[in-house]
């Protein structure tokens, strides 16, 4: 999917502003946005439009946007709701190229705002003018000086000009993760608010900054968004051009769901999908504003691990024990040094702690080149991707803490692939040496290695190979013939079998003499299984039986299955299913789809049986799914080491497992438009080698698909 960015540049990059609704008080909504373009030392020029006015704040002022001597890049709109509409008309016959509305009373506050939206992305679609918002706090872009919007004042202190760009849905974070980069010296490039979305959204603006020389890292502040193909296309965007998303997602559960949904409208999608894709496109999911910041602030400085092993540096015990205890838990490695580097690391140092965390003591500041010989041994070796240091409070002592700068710049010019973290107390002074340097540095421990985890995690996205795709030409089989809710078992299978997905040796028969006929040939047991399309459950409904024996229980079960289904009222028998009886397997495991409205098909694996009902242990991906997915899905499973060989148990054909997973994601794909949901239940996983088997399946079809087939086949009747 293409996305256009370049429509974006005059909004967000503008040569010169006017101000609609510009006014002489600069503390008001109409005066703020010309005082921040003043106070910000705007590159371009500014027009205020108010007819009241001749001047304003030593600026010239025009009657109308028409009065204005030149094509305007971006106009800024400050009027009430009422007036909105004709000043986006007149900007369009004027040629204006993008507006911002920061103008409320629009879709947020019922029907006849969402008209009045609906009208307003109509004239300007029209006039082929972008709109951000309305009800948005507008914009700034940093490197020129364009404070579009009505949050920012001097008084909220300075930022220094940085390459992170910030997206977000919430325009009180303007001015909040203004004031927190400026305490905490972070370095900003943009913020965008997108406020309701009539035009430009979320997506528009990742994409835009993906593409922008001046932008290294994205920050995402996201409630929901409408077009999930265009949200995942932006984000795949930005991971090809090498530049980490960090997103804060909220609407996790039902009532902050909805609460984001009344807050901005927007369409939020189960919670989990939403995760998927971010682990499908290497977004990384942060759980506060702080943590948002922190993580792009680390990012900021351009270098990411290029694995998952960390070795600690500290000169406190107690603190590397913290570091390492949260570590443990991240997915991420804390391998030992070689005996021969702990030898060399004791000659050094004989009281020190050479395991990893590495504890070269308080000894380091008596003998601060102690850093720089420590790092260097471990590193020689080539085992780690990650240093992370805590060096307590020698970030305060600016002279001796001048040695300790040297060791970690000469490390950081040897190994310059081995990005390093540090915590220490500082001042501004001897922060701004630290980052001239290129190190993040942090004043808590945990802190920092919580943005170690999260580079781990950007960094395997960003630098693990890709593989190709395996094309796929499946025939499609024609599900227009069913005209109920749901595929029988035996039907699921066939279609599941057309996409090479191993099933059960069985057939559906429709007399007791067919059944004995099955079962003699399958071999006796067997399994009975009543297939009625209005039956979704069988085993609640009696309609299984297992281990079958013999032709006289064959016969008679038969005939009890039919009959139990006949007695049903509305309830269609399709026949029954003779099924082979299955040996134990490694494992049970559910694999399933289902679709979300907003990203379409989402593919599921589990453990199946009492663990699902217990623990609802998943892993969930964006359908389709390649081999190298389909094995991160099931490595994330908390019972994965069922499947791995527990306590010397055999381990499971996990690439077979792979294969199923893949297979059914590309199933899935491609009836997008007819299936709803699929449900494999349970997949048997055998031994290294033996395979996988769907021993059960079910498979529902949209409401719209069936219902078309029913009319169909009543037209035909």
């Amino acid at each position: 999917m293409e996305l256009e960015v370049d429509t974006l540049k005059p909004l967000l990059d503008p040569r010169n502003i006017a101000i609609i609704g510009a006014s002489s008080d600069l503390t008001r909504i109409g005066g703020l946005p010309i005082k921040s373009l003043v106070d910000f030392n705007f590159q371009g020029k500014i027009f205020p439009v108010n007819p009241k006015y001749v001047e304003i704040a030593g600026l010239k002022c025009y009657s109308t946007i028409s009065q204005v001597p030149c094509v305007v890049d971006l106009a800024i709109i400050v009027l009430p709701s009422y007036l909105v509409l004709h000043a986006v008309r007149d900007c369009g016959e004027q040629g204006v190229k993008s507006i911002i509305v920061m103008s409320a009373g629009f879709s947020e506050i019922g029907e006849q705002g969402k008209r009045n939206q609906d009208e307003l992305t109509k004239i300007a679609k029209n006039y082929q003018m972008r709109v951000l918002g309305p009800n948005t706090v507008g914009m700034f872009n940093l490197q020129k000086g364009a404070i579009a919007n009505f949050a920012l004042t001097p008084s909220l202190g300075s930022v220094p000009k940085g390459r992170i760009g910030i997206v977000s849905q919430s325009g009180a974070f303007c001015g909040y993760i203004y004031t927190l980069a400026a305490q905490k010296q972070i370095g900003l490039n943009y913020f965008i608010g997108t406020g309701n979305e009539a035009d430009i959204d979320v997506a528009d603006c990742i994409a835009y900054l993906a593409q922008d020389e001046n932008t290294d890292v994205i920050a995402v502040y996201l409630e929901g968004c409408k077009d999930g193909k265009k949200f995942i296309a932006s984000l795949e965007m930005a991971k090809r051009n090498k530049k980490p998303v960090i997103i804060l997602k909220v609407g996790k559960s039902e009532i902050g769901s909805k609460a984001a949904l009344s807050h901005t409208a927007s369409l939020v999608g189960e919670d989990a999908s939403y995760d998927a894709v971010f682990k499908q496109t290497g977004a990384y999911r942060v759980e506060s504003i702080q943590e948002l910041l922190d993580v792009s602030y680390a990012c900021s400085f351009g270098r990411l691990p290029q694995g998952k092993n960390i070795a600690i540096f500290t000169v406190s015990g107690g603190a590397g024990v913290m570091m390492a205890d949260y570590l443990a838990f991240q997915d991420l490695n804390l391998p030992q040094p070689d005996e021969s580097v702990r030898k060399k690391l004791l000659q050094l140092v004989p009281f020190a702690s050479v395991q990893n965390p590495i504890d070269f003591t308080g000894h380091l500041v008596n003998n601060p080149k102690l850093l720089g010989e420590f790092l260097r041994e471990v590193l020689d070796n080539r085992t780690y991707d990650m240093i992370v240091t805590f060096t307590g409070i020698q970030g305060y002592k600016e002279e001796a803490f001048a040695e300790l700068l040297s060791a970690m710049n000469d490390i950081s010019n040897e190994f310059p692939h081995i990005p390093q973290l540090l915590t220490t107390l500082f001042t501004q002074e001897t922060k701004k040496k630290i980052h001239k340097i290129g190190i993040p540095v942090f004043d808590d421990p945990i802190t920092m290695v919580n943005v170690a985890k999260a580079l781990c995690y950007l960094g395997n996205h960003f630098y693990q190979s890709t593989k190709s795709e395996t094309h796929w030409e499946k025939k499609k089989l024609d599900l227009s013939l069913f005209t109920s809710s749901a595929l029988t078992e035996g039907y699921s299978k066939q279609l599941l079998q057309n996409y090479d997905i191993p099933v059960t040796n069985e057939k559906v028969v429709k007399t007791e003499e067919e059944a004995v006929q099955i079962a003699n040939e399958i071999g006796y047991p067997v399994a009975l299984k009543g297939m009625s399309p209005q039956i979704l459950h069988k085993t609640e409904a009696n309609l299984v039986q297992l281990n079958v024996n013999n032709d006289i229980d064959v016969f008679g079960l038969f005939s009890y299955i039919r009959e139990t289904i006949l007695q049903m009222k509305d309830a269609e028998f399709e026949g029954v299913l003779v099924q082979e009886m299955l040996d134990p397997p490694v494992a049970e495991i559910i694999v399933g789809s289902k679709t979300d409205q907003l990203f379409g098909p989402m593919i599921m694996v589990g453990l199946g049986g009492i663990f699902l009902e217990a623990f609802k242990d998943v892993s969930i991906r964006k359908a389709p799914v390649d081999k190298n997915e389909a094995l991160k899905m099931i490595q994330e499973l908390r019972g994965f080491s069922i499947l791995n060989g527990l306590r010397g148990q055999s381990p499971g054909d996990i690439e077979a497992l792979c294969d199923l997973i893949t297979s059914l994601s590309h199933l899935v794909t491609d009836y997008a438009d007819e299936i709803e949901e699929v449900d494999i239940n349970p997949v048997m996983v055998y031994p290294l080698e033996n395979g996988v088997m769907a021993a059960d399946a079910l498979i529902k079809l949209k409401q719209q698909h069936w219902k078309k087939s029913i009319k169909l086949a009543e037209n035909l009747n």
